[in-house]
């Protein structure tokens, strides 16, 4: 890989230096004297202050370590993303944490921003940690000697502050777009919440303009067509759309072609374009997987669809998924819906045309979710980018 990064930061051409661990931190041993209360206990996970404390005993706090900003905390569980455990920098100020994880302190000047992201960076420190952590009782625990003795390419300090500020603001932007995200989805919530009646009610609390009337309470099995997919031995390939409930795992409202698997059947009708399909048995129906065709398809036998011309698309989809199919399927054993189910489910039903307005208004907040988050996805790709790039 060389001691140059693959991207740099316009007007910076030096070689990274090889640096120790040791040369760059020192094992953090302070701890606390009192003064810092349940209030200031930090969480190494979110590294965020836990107001209400861990659930130590007052008399304990005295055992805790001072975490101070800029130092790091070796958190030991591993995934898939961190196979030896993983570093976290302390980027929100002086706190109080539990003495069972080992914490280093910056012994020479180093940017935060800079470190926050380098010394967390996986690919970097996976050879580090390989050779300086044992396994635990619970998590991997790091042998802060051996840690000390690795080493790393290190950046000048002015670099170090570019890069930070680089990667800061990225967050940032994520962080904005995930908010945006957030109060959306709350917003969509609450809505959801007042633009349908309450149980034992016609009139929803919060109603568009011009619309007056009771809501109508009816049979869903009424008002749509319940079809059922057909086991894949009866398909032959061709190049026709089929769905699976697999295809159903994309966080997408509708499904489209990239989500579809290719098929045919010579008699077995089409589910319609605009069905609202979800799955019929197995766990899937517990996570309320409830999406939109986007175009005439076939599905498979653990699939269900409910199409109507009395009801809106976006209506329906809106009912299925708010209520969750979860409440009226048999779960005395594997979780499953049939036609048994869905023809006596009571809904409640504004005119055809207010529930197009309705539709159409979720829609919008729909639309705008995803908005954001494709932006967020597009910054985290991004930022996966110029990681794998800036860092050596």
């Amino acid at each position: 890989m060389g001691d140059y990064p693959k991207l740099r930061i316009a007007g910076f051409t030096e070689a990274w230096e090889q640096r120790k661990f040791g040369d760059l931190y020192d094992r953090n041993t302070e701890r606390n004297t009192g003064s810092i209360g349940y209030d200031k206990t930090l969480s190494i996970a979110t590294m965020s202050y836990k107001s209400e404390g861990n659930g130590a005993s007052l008399d304990s706090l005295s055992t805790y370590k001072v975490l101070r900003l800029g130092d790091i905390a070796f958190e030991g569980h591993t995934n898939k993303e961190f196979r030896y455990g993983r570093f976290v920098m302390n980027d929100i100020g002086t706190g109080i944490m539990s003495p069972r994880f080992s914490t280093l302190r910056p012994k020479t000047e180093m940017d935060f921003n800079f470190w926050k992201y380098y010394i967390h960076y996986e690919p970097i420190m996976r050879n580090v940690l390989v050779c300086s952590t044992k396994a635990g009782t619970m998590m991997n625990e790091l042998v802060v000697p051996e840690f000390l003795n690795q080493s790393v390419l290190v950046p000048t300090i002015n670099e170090q502050f570019k890069i930070g500020s680089f990667f800061s603001k990225f967050d940032n932007l994520i962080t904005l777009h995930q908010r945006k995200c957030d109060a959306l989805k709350a917003a969509k919530k609450y809505f959801l919440q007042n633009m349908f009646p309450s149980e034992g009610e016609r009139f929803p609390k919060i109603r568009l303009s011009g619309f007056t009337d009771a809501w109508e309470q009816r049979k869903l099995g009424d008002d749509v067509v319940i079809i059922s997919g057909d086991a894949p031995s009866k398909f032959d390939k061709g190049n026709e759309l089929y769905i699976k409930v697999d295809d159903l795992n994309y966080n997408l409202k509708y499904v489209t072609d990239s989500q579809c698997k290719v098929a045919m059947h010579k008699s077995i009708k089409k589910v319609p374009k605009g069905s609202v399909i979800f799955p019929k048995r197995g766990a899937a129906i517990i996570t309320n997987k409830v999406r939109i065709l986007a175009k005439d398809s076939y599905m498979d036998t653990n699939m269900m669809a409910l199409f109507s011309e009395r009801i809106d698309t976006e209506f329906l989809y809106n009912v299925i998924s708010n209520e969750g199919l979860y409440k009226i399927a048999d779960t005395s054993s594997v979780p499953q819906i049939n036609n048994k189910h869905i023809e006596p489910y009571e809904v409640m039903l504004p005119n055809l045309d207010e529930q197009r307005k309705i539709g159409k208004f979720l829609e919008y907040i729909d639309n705008l979710i995803t908005l954001h988050q494709r932006k967020c996805d597009a910054l985290n790709n991004a930022k996966k980018f110029f990681l794998q790039n800036m860092f050596v």
